[in-house]
């Protein structure tokens, strides 16, 4: 979050669609996060497992972030 912050601040070097893709990767994430709950609250899991559930798909996405914002630009 720290280094989009930065970026969005023009701290750091950012592409022109990060912050689009920023809100959209939340909107999608969110359904993701559902649709898991919902699926292991329907299979009757338990209420932690329903809440690691929701979460796993946030955990993918800022595992997939640190690797993508941690790169070098094109600019640098």
């Amino acid at each position: 979050m720290a280094l989009r912050l930065a970026g969005v601040a023009g701290v750091l070097p950012q592409d022109a669609t990060e912050t689009g893709l920023m809100v959209w990767e939340k909107v999608e994430a969110a359904s993701h996060s559902w649709f898991a709950a919902w699926g292991a609250a329907t299979r009757g899991q338990s209420a932690d497992r329903v809440a690691l559930a929701a979460l796993r798909p946030y955990q993918r996405r800022v595992r997939d972030n640190v690797k993508r914002l941690s790169r070098p630009t094109r600019d640098a």
